[in-house]
Order: structure tokens, then sequence, then C-alpha cells
């Protein structure tokens, strides 16, 4: 796989990595802005960043990470932009039944799933979704995002808490 996903000097196929993380990207767009036509565009931009970058990396744990952390800041960047327009996101509702249903191939979220995600704020949807989606470890969820472990566990707690009130 290695020699797939990196050609000399640590440089990436583009292709190949769009292949292997781009659903999770998508995801992670989606459950975060619920629009699709702006997580296509973090999609978009996650991998013209990828594209244009000139970095080396390492493994595909550092890629993977590199790439989450890239799509978290697009996402935030659409919330800034949103907020200073004041727009409201109409395309979809979390409290529908099938949100993530033709979004990308094979995603498929549950009702149910669908309804605790929108109780939580971006934060907590991000690592709940990195955590139970991706099936990462809190450590690694922590590495993805650049933010202290402690953190992560407490954006857990605190979701699992909301879900928790809300059923």
């Amino acid at each position: 796989m290695k020699e797939e996903l990196f050609g000399r000097h640590g440089t990436v196929n583009a292709e190949t990595a769009i292949y292997t993380y781009g659903e999770m990207v998508y995801r992670l767009a989606l459950l975060q802005l619920k629009n699709r036509s702006e997580a296509d565009d973090v999609f978009q931009e996650t991998f013209m960043k990828l594209c244009s970058s000139q970095r080396n990396f390492d493994s595909n744990e550092h890629l993977k990470n590199w790439l989450l952390k890239v799509a978290g800041n697009q996402c935030r960047s659409m919330f800034r932009s949103r907020r200073l327009r004041g727009e409201v996101s109409l395309d979809l509702r979390c409290h529908d039944a099938a949100v993530l249903d033709d979004g990308f191939d094979g995603i498929e979220v549950s009702d149910c799933l669908n309804k605790a995600l929108a109780v939580l704020n971006a934060a907590e949807r991000e690592v709940v979704y990195l955590r139970v989606v991706e099936d990462m470890t809190t450590k690694e969820i922590a590495k993805a995002l650049g933010c202290p472990h402690a953190t992560v566990r407490t954006r857990l707690r605190r979701a699992r808490n909301k879900v928790i009130e809300q059923y």
C-alpha cells in the first residue's frame, strides 16, 4: 500500500489518496456542515491543498491526520463565513431520516445516529465521528486534530452526556 500511495521522496499519489481517504474526508465534512454543497467544497479544497502541498509524509497515518486537520479547518472556515454572511443551511436537517444516504458511495447513517448528532456542537460531532465511525483512539484523534488528549476526552464525555440527556 505504501508504494501505491507514496511516490519518490514521500510525495503523495493524489488519486490513490482520494480513493483511500476520500470517503472519510467527505463524511467528516457532511457531518460537520450538514450541507452537501459545502461538504463537496471542503472535500475538493482538502484534496486541492494536498495536490499543491510540497509536504512529504512519513506514513499513511501522517497523511490521514493531515487530511483530517485540513478538512476540519476548512469546515471551521465555512462556519465562520456563514456567520459573517448571516446564513443558515437549509440543505440538510439532522432530524431527517437519511441525512447521509446519498452523499457518497456506501455512506449510510441511521436515523438514531442523526438525531444524536443533532444535539452536539461541531467540535463534539467531530470527535464522535472520528471515534465511532473512523474507530480512532482518543490519542489518535488528539494527534489528528492537534489538540490535547484531555480535550478530546472532555469533548467525548460532554457529547455522551448530551446524548444521554436528550434520550
